[in-house]
């Protein structure tokens, strides 16, 4: 991608126009190659081809190139993607939504959506401002600060796209109602890609937690402890851990405890950098 022209990446899937806006970048890119614009722009081109191809292809995540990435340029990028969604993104949802209910009259259960949508669009700020006041800061100075995960806002951003397909009920005007549709499904694709780097790379790189002083051993983990480690990492919940493994749910979370323990590291996105870097996962498995 480096050395492909930026126009022939753009007319492939111009939903990156609103990303290469981010780092100033606007339309008029010329015959000018993707390392050729990052150069002009002060742009890293490793981190900047690594977010394009994350976003365009689902399927594409590397753990490991995100991992040796400076945490200053993920802050860089991410403060750049907090702008966007509270300077543009929000307010074009709060628009959209204000003239479909204006347009669509009582008759339908808008007003109960505008409102799981003000709840989702107020947890999402909190979330920003911590980031933006506290953790980015604590990054800048060398701290470390417990920051937490965005399991929350991932769950209501599906389910928000969930209510609007399957729960809609009344009359309402479709047009407007297409609209609102089209950029929530942006806002929502957007911030599940950009969560996966804010929870799986910044976090796991800049809040690493210490082991227990008694954990000398090279691999302080038992067999069986490795294997609810790698299940866990890949995404399973305790239950389908305990399935797979042909063990009871309480043993589960027995072996999670001690895991904790040894380890000293308590989130699945921690625990997920771990076990790829001592190999119990892949990269391909992460996608």
């Amino acid at each position: 991608m480096p050395h492909t022209q930026l126009s022939d990446v753009i007319l492939r899937d111009p939903d990156i126009i609103p990303l290469i806006n981010r780092w100033g970048i606007k339309l008029g890119v010329g015959t000018n190659t993707v390392a050729e614009i990052c150069q002009c722009h002060g742009i890293d081109t490793m981190l900047f081809c690594t977010i394009l191809n994350t976003f365009v292809n689902d399927n594409y995540f590397p753990v490991r190139n995100l991992m040796e990435c400076d945490p200053p340029q993920l802050v860089q990028y991410l403060t750049l993607t907090y702008q966007s969604y509270t300077h543009y993104q929000l307010p074009t949802i709060d628009r959209h939504f204000d003239m479909l209910m204006q347009r669509s009259g009582n008759d339908n259960n808008l007003a109960h959506l505008r409102r799981f949508f003000n709840e989702m669009k107020q947890q999402i700020l909190g979330r920003i401002a911590f980031d933006m006041e506290q953790w980015f800061p604590a990054i800048a100075e060398g701290r470390h600060i417990e920051v937490p995960e965005s399991t929350d806002i991932n769950e209501q951003l599906s389910d928000i796209k969930h209510m609007l397909v399957s729960h809609l009920e009344g009359n309402y005007d479709t047009n407007l109602c297409y609209a609102v549709i089209t950029v929530i499904f942006s806002l929502c694709k957007d911030m599940l890609k950009n969560n996966r780097l804010r929870d799986r790379i910044l976090r796991a790189i800049t809040c690493p937690s210490t082991p227990n002083a008694d954990s000398s051993q090279s691999t302080p983990l038992s067999a069986r402890e490795i294997e609810v480690l790698r299940l866990v990492a890949l995404g399973r919940i305790n239950k389908e851990i305990a399935a797979e493994l042909g063990i009871s749910f309480n043993t589960v979370l027995t072996h999670r405890r001690n895991i904790t323990a040894k380890l000293g590291i308590r989130s699945v996105s921690g625990l997920g950098a771990y076990a790829l870097t001592r190999g119990y996962i892949t990269e391909h498995q992460l996608s």
